[in-house]
């Protein structure tokens, strides 16, 4: 079986976020699904760094309740789609914690609630096809009584894909002096192990303890770079195990092709990205292209976002709306905003869009309780089923050559890629116009088509 394995080390830090590293953050990526293990500070731009989507992520494990492995966590939750979250804390903690985040995210919490699981040792998951057991660990021991550390664990990870590839995740362990489970997991062949060393000193007595081992190949991270030299350390473990050993800092990624793990930096994996803002023009648009973004949008905005009894009606349609009708031709016409003002329809390219693809309405239509609209030509290459990645905040109605394709009369926060729908289409130039109503401010929409993609929620 060809399988596609990738280990994304996000955040490489010993415990204390470093200008060049993060807290610990990692992603399992296979067959071009994603999960999450542990989330610590940094850990949402990280994904971005890495051009890892965090809405596509399918769950967040967190090995255990340290700040440098959680802080993260509010951030990658309110982008995920599925926001699912397996977190080592009781359940009247975890229910605490959902309850914080649907006030702190009220809109997208709101809509996608946290689904909270407490993580236990001896469990078995199925994470985006890969089998992950969960072991207890010695990291909390030294610092809680017996009775919290039935409550609040620290896990290690052993992971199996379909082909049979073991990796391990270490997560934190105890001192020598504590540590014991762990090395049980080192009797079977594994062919990875991910260990992260900050409590592991003296290194002396960890490379006794991984001697003779059947692992193949060792990726240290969390190590106390500030009293651990990465060379040095690699040097002695490569000659003491005689196995590939590598330590791994923010932004690399571990690759299995076939039999043999290479590690790479970040700049040569093919989605990452640079900071967004200092994309040239042209190469914006080559990115919103290749993103599936439209290029060229007539907007039009602001008019008045009534309510009746209670209820926002500016998405409503009216057959004999003027502007509707204008919109689905020429984008000629001039009309009244909601504050009296004669107005007409703005073209918008690239240039106007925000650099993550965002069609920024409200800061070309300022206002609350306003409704906007948004026309482009959508060109398709092919017949064929597609999907259209969206987000805008608040409502949303769109109609593709006049016939409504979406209606969302709640609100939300626009956050890239966070809903999707399929959508069947023939080759050809296509209408595409979207109203967006705003209520108590709001900021844009969020808009791309790409192929069908399986396994999209």
């Amino acid at each position: 079986m060809t399988e596609s394995i990738r280990i994304h080390f996000l955040g490489t830090s010993d415990g204390t976020p470093m200008l060049e590293q993060n807290c610990s953050a990692n992603v399992f990526e296979f067959n071009g699904s994603c999960w999450m293990i542990d989330a610590g500070d940094g850990a949402e731009s990280a994904l971005q760094r890495q051009g890892i989507c965090a809405a596509d992520l399918e769950a967040l494990l967190v090995t255990h309740w340290h700040c440098d492995h959680y802080y993260g966590a509010p951030a990658v939750l309110s982008r995920m789609r599925n926001k699912c979250a397996y977190l080592p804390v009781p359940e009247s903690f975890g229910d605490k914690f959902s309850a914080a985040l649907s006030v702190f995210h009220d809109v997208n919490f709101e809509a996608r609630p946290l689904q909270f699981h407490r993580l236990v040792p001896g469990m078995e998951l199925n994470l985006s096809h890969v089998s992950v057991k969960t072991y207890e660990n010695a990291h909390m021991s030294p610092a809680l009584s017996p009775e919290l550390r039935t409550q609040f664990y620290s896990l290690s990870l052993e992971c199996r894909t379909p082909g049979g590839k073991r990796i391990l995740f270490s997560g934190d362990l105890g001192g020598h002096a504590y540590e014991v489970n762990f090395w049980k997991l080192l009797e079977e062949p594994a062919d990875l192990l991910v260990l992260e060393g900050a409590h592991l000193l003296p290194l002396h007595k960890l490379l006794e303890k991984l001697h003779g081992k059947p692992i193949r190949n060792l990726i240290f991270t969390h190590i106390w770079r500030r009293g651990v030299c990465p060379e040095k350390l690699i040097a002695e473990f490569t000659a003491g195990l005689n196995i590939p050993v590598y330590a791994a800092t923010d932004g690399d990624y571990a690759e299995f092709h076939d039999e043999k793990m290479s590690l790479h930096p970040r700049n040569e994996l093919a989605t990452s990205m640079r900071p967004e803002s200092y994309f040239s023009l042209a190469e914006r648009s080559r990115r919103f292209q290749a993103e599936g973004i439209p290029l060229r949008w007539k907007c039009i905005g602001p008019f008045p976002n009534l309510q009746r009894n209670g209820e926002y009606i500016g998405l409503n349609l009216d057959p004999e709306n003027r502007l509707l009708a204008d919109a689905n031709k020429d984008c000629s016409g001039t009309y009244t905003s909601a504050d009296g003002q004669k107005i007409g329809w703005l073209e918008m390219t690239a240039e106007e869009l925000f650099p993550d693809g965002m069609l920024p309405m409200t800061h070309y239509f300022p206002g609350s309780d306003v409704v906007n609209y948004a026309v482009t030509d959508l060109e398709i290459a092919r017949d064929g089923n597609y999907t259209v990645l969206w987000s805008c905040d608040a409502g949303c109605r769109m109609l593709l050559d006049g016939k409504e394709i979406l209606f969302f009369p709640r609100k939300q926060d626009a956050v890239k890629d966070a809903r999707s729908f399929p959508l069947p289409l023939t080759r050809g130039t296509r209408r595409l116009i979207v109203i967006q109503d705003t209520r108590k401010g709001g900021y844009g929409i969020f808009f791309r088509i790409v192929p069908d993609i399986n396994g999209r929620k």
